[in-house]
């Protein structure tokens, strides 16, 4: 049977064959590439096998198969009740929690020993307790067999995980039932989730459960590396046994031992009992030099259900075509951009919080039209919210600040939006744009978060994207958190450049890590003197160091031998 033929000829040749089938069992063609299953991997993955020669590429897959192994009770989760659908059965249109619909359909041949059945999804939200009772169901599962052995096709198949993130499932996987044993078959399923990006894809790969533990052997695909071989050795420990608490909404392995081999290099994902797990990798040397790491905790389920989205336009966005996945740093030129990235924040630091003081100002009065050095206004509006907390709006039209800073002749447009108290406010930048005296225009949309204790200043720009005219820049901060403390400011959070994706920036706890910029007056531009940001990626880690002199150094470690890492680049100096 070809699964790549229309539903009514595969039906009919079920009809013609009944007299040579099987009764109990019926055996199938693999499906065929013709068939569009409407969610692909994708046409730049790498299909070749993966190297696995550092040890970020094996918690890559070390990640793959938990996200399989997190959402395999989502693709089994329906096979129960539509491998019992019959056609002399009713099957009315179900309506779930939320709007949407599941329709059912079922048909056999004469002997009634196959079935092709069929849910069609539409914005149905399940009404049980797994992932909530309102993470809707969109797309298409057919299933095709008997009790003992059918084919499940998912075509377009989408689960919205309350809006926590939306899965997007593509292919066909294959149950059978032998002694009391299930084996899922995944022939070959794409999955994608949207937030964080990810995508995998599941070749041949095969889970079998004997006795409450898992055996697992097959392919996983990522787009980025490869291939790897995934199996569990004959030993019965290596056996994967999982957590079984009912209060937890996600339970993960306490017990056994996953093999991942790649071309170059072999690795080893080892669970614990307390929900964590080990990655070790074997590049054929002495074990006692293998890189490994311990005691990792996996991502965890949100545990409420998120406030409502909320969207607002801040009138400057991120490139609509900007990446949205973690970045490659395989080259210096991809961690430059990021260093630049991190200057061009750290340059406009000041800009963005020069109104924070009359921003969070409690005057009661609406402040009249000040007139600048050039001839805009400046005017302010004051409110109060539904949670009665102040709300003051800056509204700048070309207006020019008589100040030193960024010198007298820089105009400034658009809004500024606080919200809260000196203590703790929101601020939101509201087609905000800096014309820095013709030199260059920034323009900057998004909101930042700024809070007081202990006398420690911290800025959470929570997703803030600012853009340059001249040299044309574009960088987004997410979750990027500046706190600035007696010994130099500490930096973590998310950087996005729109060619390359998002990096991870951060200082470690000690104080030698802490970024201290230089204090000269006569400057109009002062740059770090010390400090240094580490800036990871998907693959390859890059140090950024600053130097008394107001320079900097790069280096980039890609995980592997040390030798093949590029020349770190030292002495640099920033654009002035």
């Amino acid at each position: 049977m070809k699964l790549s033929m229309s539903f009514g000829l595969l039906l009919a040749l079920m009809l013609t064959l009944t007299a040579c089938l099987d009764t109990t069992k019926t055996t199938f063609t693999p499906p065929s590439d013709e068939v569009d299953y409407g969610v692909t991997y994708s046409p730049t993955g790498r299909l070749t096998q993966a190297r696995l020669d550092h040890l970020e590429q094996l918690h890559d897959f070390a990640k793959a198969f938990e996200f399989h192994h997190r959402h395999q009770p989502i693709f089994t989760f329906w096979h129960q009740a539509a491998i019992s659908l019959r056609p002399a059965d009713e099957m009315p249109s179900l309506s779930g929690t939320c709007q949407g619909r599941l329709t059912q359909g079922s048909e056999a041949n004469e002997a009634q020993t196959q079935f092709i059945n069929s849910l069609a999804f539409e914005r149905y939200c399940n009404p049980t307790l797994l992932w909530n009772t309102h993470s809707e169901e969109s797309g298409r599962q057919v299933y095709s067999g008997n009790d003992d052995l059918f084919l499940v096709e998912y075509f377009d198949y989408q689960k919205d995980m309350n809006a926590f993130y939306k899965l997007s499932i593509g292919g066909a996987v294959r149950v059978s039932e032998e002694q009391g044993q299930l084996t899922y078959n995944y022939e070959d399923l794409v999955v994608k989730q949207d937030s964080p990006s990810n995508e995998y894809r599941y070749v041949d790969f095969k889970v079998t459960f004997d006795n409450g533990r898992a055996i697992y052997n097959g392919k996983i695909y990522h787009p980025a590396h490869g291939w790897v071989e995934v199996s569990t050795g004959a030993v019965l420990d290596d056996r994967v046994l999982t957590a079984e608490n009912p209060d937890q909404r996600l339970n993960h392995p306490i017990d056994g031992r996953i093999f991942i081999k790649g071309r170059d290099g072999e690795g080893f994902l080892t669970f614990n009992p307390d929900q964590t797990y080990n990655i070790e990798l074997d590049l054929g040397g002495n074990p006692l030099d293998n890189p490994k790491l311990e005691n990792k905790t996996w991502e965890p389920m949100p545990e409420v259900y998120p406030p409502p989205v909320v969207v607002v336009d801040y009138g400057v966005t991120y490139s609509p075509n900007g990446r949205l996945t973690q970045a490659q740093l395989n080259d210096m030129v991809a961690l430059r951009a990021f260093a630049r990235g991190f200057e061009l924040h750290h340059r406009h630091q000041p800009l963005f919080t020069f109104w924070h003081a009359e921003g969070t100002n409690p005057v009661a009065d609406d402040m009249a039209g000040l007139d600048g050095t050039c001839d805009g206004l400046l005017s302010r509006s004051q409110a109060i919210n539904d949670n009665q907390q102040g709300v003051n709006t800056l509204n700048f039209d070309n207006y020019c600040n008589p100040t030193l800073l960024w010198n007298t002749h820089s105009a400034e447009f658009g809004q500024q939006v606080f919200t809260g108290n000196e203590d703790l406010f929101v601020v939101e930048y509201l087609s905000y744009q800096k014309r820095m005296r013709a030199h260059y225009d920034l323009s900057v949309g998004g909101k930042l978060r700024v809070s007081r204790a202990d006398n420690r200043r911290t800025y959470n720009y929570e997703d803030v994207v600012v853009k340059r005219n001249m040299p044309p820049d574009e960088y987004r901060y997410e979750d990027f958190v500046v706190t600035f403390t007696d010994t130099g400011a500490i930096y973590n959070g998310k950087i996005y450049h729109p060619s390359y994706g998002w990096v991870e920036i951060s200082t470690t706890v000690d104080a030698g890590s802490r970024v201290v910029t230089a204090d000269d007056l006569e400057q109009r531009l002062n740059h770090p003197i010390a400090g240094r940001i580490k800036i990871k990626g998907r693959t390859g880690t890059g140090t950024l160091t600053f130097n008394p002199n107001q320079t900097y150094n790069l280096a980039l470690d890609l995980g592997g031998n040390a030798a093949l890492n590029p020349a770190p680049l030292n002495g640099e100096a920033w654009s002035d």
